[in-house]
This record gives C-alpha cells, sequence and structure tokens, in this order.
C-alpha cells in the first residue's frame, strides 16, 4: 500500500512525559518502521505514562 499511497504514522508509545528513560528498543522499532515505510508524516503522542 506504501508504494500507491501516501502514509502516515502516529505513535502512542514514548511515554515522553514519563520520568523513566526512553526505552531505545522502542526507538529502533520506529526507526525501522519509519526507514521501510517512508511516511510522508510521522507525529508522537506526548503522553505521562511507562511500561
Amino acid at each position: 500500500m506504501a508504494q500507491h499511497y501516501p502514509l502516515s504514522l502516529y505513535g502512542v508509545g514514548l511515554f515522553l512525559g514519563s520520568f523513566d528513560k526512553l526505552n531505545q528498543n522502542h526507538l529502533n522499532q520506529l526507526k525501522r518502521a519509519i526507514n521501510r515505510y517512508k511516511p510522508k508524516l510521522f507525529s508522537e503522542h506526548l503522553n505521562w505514562g511507562g511500561y
């Protein structure tokens, strides 16, 4: 589908408002997805939380 339509990726898993460190594994997975699908837009939800 990415070959025919511009994609947008929206994330909700970084927990940017947390006291915890960023989840490096999650960041690596995001990087792989962005590199693979080359979305036109990427956005990450700013939220408070943790794993």
